[in-house]
């Protein structure tokens, strides 16, 4: 799964995965029970777009 997310807003995107890889920008994290958050600031006032994303197997991109 490939998700691409816009650079000029504010996100946070919670995410699991069960086994395979998770990569965002320079971090990349291979293994079982992967759990993480990342985030996105680029207008500190501003609304925010806010996903959970749960995936059982294979590969996790996120890009800005």
């Amino acid at each position: 799964l490939k998700l691409k997310l816009p650079g000029n807003q504010n996100w946070v995107v919670a995410w699991s995965l069960g086994r395979g890889t998770f990569v965002a920008g320079r971090e990349r994290r291979v293994g079982a029970t992967l759990v993480g958050c990342n985030s996105h600031t680029a207008l500190p006032d501003g609304p925010t777009l806010r996903l959970t994303v749960a995936q059982k197997n294979g590969l996790l991109n996120l890009t800005k």
